[in-house]
């Protein structure tokens, strides 16, 4: 078969970066777990040293996961990525033109 080739390295490339965004999203929903446990042990045994600070990272480790998947999305729609907005015409139909 002629005329097909596959770019090994761009596609090694894309499983790279898809692997290591994978790990890095689950890392990041695993620790705000973690810390939310964390937060819940100290609670119910009474302490208050640390869990603040257990309580404050959970809440920066939801707001990155809640950044990653707002920005999946803003990429996925294509409504929003970087319109150029000066090639865009509006179309009116002849029978409402003045």
């Amino acid at each position: 078969m002629t005329g097909m080739a596959i770019d090994w390295g761009s596609l090694g490339l894309v499983a790279s970066v898809t692997v290591l965004g994978t790990a890095f999203i689950l890392t990041i929903c695993s620790l705000a777990a973690r810390m939310l446990a964390t937060v819940h042990a100290k609670h119910e045994a009474g302490e208050v040293e640390g869990a603040r600070l257990a309580q404050v990272l959970a809440g920066v480790f939801i707001a990155i996961a809640a950044v990653i998947a707002l920005f999946g999305l803003w990429l996925i729609v294509p409504y929003f990525p970087l319109m150029n907005y000066s090639q865009h015409t509006t179309v009116v139909p002849a029978n409402i033109r003045s």
